[in-house]
């Protein structure tokens, strides 16, 4: 009798684990258990919800296992971190991803799915240093800037879930990220929701198209995670619906018109380049920016026009000294509309060192030098660095890497 009791009691006790695994091993669930508790998104609270973000995580990134080498937007060989704060648990949780596990498009080449609606994918985009050129056109009053990716990047995650249409961001600040992944959720997946974590390296309201790439790597995350996929003309158009948007969902450097979420051309790349810049401080809000009202003279409009295509011309033939001028000239007139007050140094350093020329953040607080990494002397480099910290502590140095051979940064268009 005892016997039999001790094996009952020993198949309850199997059943209750099987009933109680998250997902099968043949499951597509990527969080999702049967007793996950009272969290919308399956996660439960507390230390169950932090289990779940973990499960939810490493199921992520256990996906790109398979599928083909990774082609992602500036990861290749790099080792990721995606980093979601697990609500009431007190402390990050973190999964590390190597760039060979990144399978197919999962973090950021041409927005095409390859699950299969699948619960649970990742997305990367690259930043910007401002823009080499901004302005507006005389077609119209078009308002245009020219792209100048840097090596600093978003990733987001996304894990989708039923039973409500909500979406829940971590940070809880990445608002503009949240309404991006909830529009598309709505559209791409009717009555689902999900839970969206950002992690980003760009600093917010500087100028580094910070909000651009947070949404467009969520919107990678989105479409990895639907199985469905977004092009980048509708994604742009979505993103400009939120805020006006940099063209960080193309690759390379790109003229775009900001304000309509429309891609004028596609430029190709440039030789590996370096900026020694400064933050002078404070925060431009994207949206208020753009919506002053501003006229711009016949004149203004003429010369903004010459420049955009002598920049499209410099960037297309690898002229570096024109577009270092370019870029200078257009620093120079958005003294009108956003001052630094520091282009006066950068001006004179830029004679002093050899500079190609200075690069502003039109809407931000950055400034910069711009260097040829190929023929720049690190020495000098720290020199310039040196200069600027007299002048304020926040100096940084970012890289804008070879556009020419970097693939990551050369996907062919969606």
């Amino acid at each position: 009798m005892r016997k039999r009791n001790r094996a009952w009691v020993s198949s309850r006790r199997r059943r209750s684990r099987r009933g109680s695994r998250t997902c099968s091993p043949r499951s597509r669930c990527p969080t999702g258990s049967r007793s996950a508790g009272p969290g919308r998104d399956g996660f439960g609270d507390g230390p169950r919800r932090a289990r779940g973000v973990r499960r939810g995580l490493t199921e992520i990134t256990a996906r790109f296992g398979a599928g083909g080498a990774h082609d992602g937007e500036g990861c290749s060989g790099a080792c990721l971190e995606l980093e979601a704060l697990a609500a009431g648990s007190g402390s990050p949780v973190q999964k590390r991803v190597t760039g060979s596990q990144m399978s197919g498009k999962a973090c950021g080449g041409p927005l095409r799915g390859r699950m299969t609606g699948g619960g649970a994918g990742v997305g990367r985009c690259f930043g910007t240093f401002g823009e080499l050129l901004q302005g507006t056109l005389p077609e119209r009053g078009r308002g245009f800037l020219v792209t100048l990716p840097i090596s600093r990047y978003s990733t987001a995650g996304f894990v989708a879930s039923r039973g409500s249409s909500e979406v829940r961001v971590h940070p809880p600040g990445k608002e503009k990220s949240r309404r991006l992944a909830e529009k598309l959720v709505r559209i791409l997946a009717p009555g689902r929701g999900g839970s969206l974590y950002i992690r980003s390296e760009l600093p917010t309201g500087k100028g580094c198209a910070s909000s651009s790439a947070d949404m467009v790597a969520t919107a990678r995350a989105v479409q990895r995670a639907l199985g469905t996929p977004i092009s980048r003309a509708a994604l742009a158009r979505a993103m400009s619906s939120i805020e006006p948007s940099d063209g960080v969902m193309y690759p390379g450097i790109v003229s775009f018109y900001h304000r309509e979420g429309v891609l004028r051309r596609s430029l190709g790349g440039l030789p590996p380049l370096t900026i020694v810049g400064l933050d002078e401080g404070g925060r431009v809000d994207t949206v208020e920016f753009n919506e002053r009202a501003r006229a711009v003279g016949r004149a203004r409009l003429a010369e903004y026009e010459d420049l955009l295509v002598g920049m499209e011309r410099a960037v297309a033939s690898g002229d570096l000294r024109s577009l270092g001028e370019i870029s200078t000239r257009s620093a120079v007139l958005n003294q009108e509309r956003l001052p630094k007050e520091n282009l006066g140094l950068m001006l004179e350093m830029r004679r002093a060192y050899g500079a190609l020329g200075v690069v502003v953040a039109h809407s931000g607080t950055h400034l910069g030098l711009l260097f040829d990494s190929r023929s720049g002397r690190p020495r000098d480099l720290s020199t310039v660095a040196a200069e600027l910290a007299r002048h304020g502590p926040n100096v940084c140095v970012h890289q804008v890497p070879d556009l020419r051979t970097t693939s990551a940064f050369l996907q062919p268009l969606a």
